[in-house]
């Protein structure tokens, strides 16, 4: 996949808008992102299904909201500007306009104190995106693994989508950079970087906010108490090959599940692989089964 074909696919128009913009040109949360995409076609469809992931984690978790006010902020707060400590809602979050646009959807629900699940994000569809649908009925019948129960995977998911998010902001200040160095006086460009600088430094402080925010509980639990019983490594467990399935470094695992090695982390995903494949030989009918009699259970 060129890098032209993903910008066509990505927004026709090839609207370009980066992590550290913070233009008011930005219309909306649904506005697509080109800069930052990776190159990579594997890479890029593994983004893009991580993304999906993220938001099918998000539409079942029993209650996204405390990760939706990490991520964007609350109503309140975003209604008297952009928070400095959060990423704001015009900003791309999301490579793929369709997860935007389904993102853009959850959070109205949650500033209004409505409930948010698959079938209540289809109703909100204004007709002409028809186009979500197929996305939304993935989310609501999820292949693979599917979310963890009691979106316990959530807020890993979340530091992931703002790390990404957050790494595109860098590829996307280095480009415009780059062609201020090309296009603009001499004289003007010290300017334009001490510019481009005190975006940078905004975005950091937004990223940190944001993952301060999400701080996981897990990791609490290890770091201040000796009580980590078999359920909630078995969690992690989950959670680590979920991070594995999306793409995610070995090293990203660890760090996000406050593991103190990368190794421990792939032993992790390769428990939860084990458990998977139990309950899946477990469950297949073996080949000379026989059905029961009419009327036996």
């Amino acid at each position: 996949m060129s890098d032209s074909h993903k910008v066509d696919a990505l927004h026709p128009e090839g609207v370009d808008l980066d992590a550290f913009s913070d233009s008011s040109a930005a219309e909306s949360p649904a506005r697509e992102v080109v800069f930052g995409i990776p190159e990579d076609e594997y890479e890029f469809a593994t983004q893009i299904r991580f993304e999906l992931e993220a938001l099918t984690s998000l539409l079942w978790s029993p209650d996204p909201t405390p990760v939706i006010h990490a991520l964007v902020g609350d109503y309140s707060t975003r209604a008297g500007g952009d928070p400095t400590d959060r990423i704001p809602l015009a900003h791309p979050l999301f490579i793929h306009p369709g997860h935007a646009q389904i993102f853009a959807i959850v959070v109205d629900l949650i500033d209004q104190g409505a409930p948010v699940s698959p079938t209540i994000v289809a109703a909100q569809l204004p007709p002409q995106h028809h186009r979500l649908h197929p996305i939304l009925v993935e989310i609501a019948s999820p292949r693979g693994r599917g979310p963890l129960p009691g979106g316990v995977d959530l807020p890993h998911l979340a530091r992931a989508l703002a790390d990404s998010y957050y790494r595109r902001g860098y590829v996307g200040l280095l480009a415009r950079m780059t062609h201020i160095a090309e296009a603009e006086p001499t004289d003007e460009l010290s300017g334009h970087w001490d510019s481009l600088s005190a975006a940078k430094d905004l975005a950091e402080r937004r990223w940190h906010g944001v993952r301060d925010a999400l701080s996981l509980p897990l990791t609490a639990r290890r770091q201040g108490s000796p009580m980590h019983d078999q359920a909630e490594q078995t969690l992690e467990e989950d959670a680590a090959a979920m991070l594995r399935d999306a793409g995610r470094s070995w090293e990203h695992i660890a760090a996000e599940l406050a593991l103190p090695t990368s190794a421990l982390a792939r032993q992790y995903a390769h428990a939860s692989d084990r458990r998977a494949n139990a309950r899946a030989h477990r469950d297949q009918p073996t080949l000379f089964e026989e059905s029961p009699a009419p009327g036996v259970t």
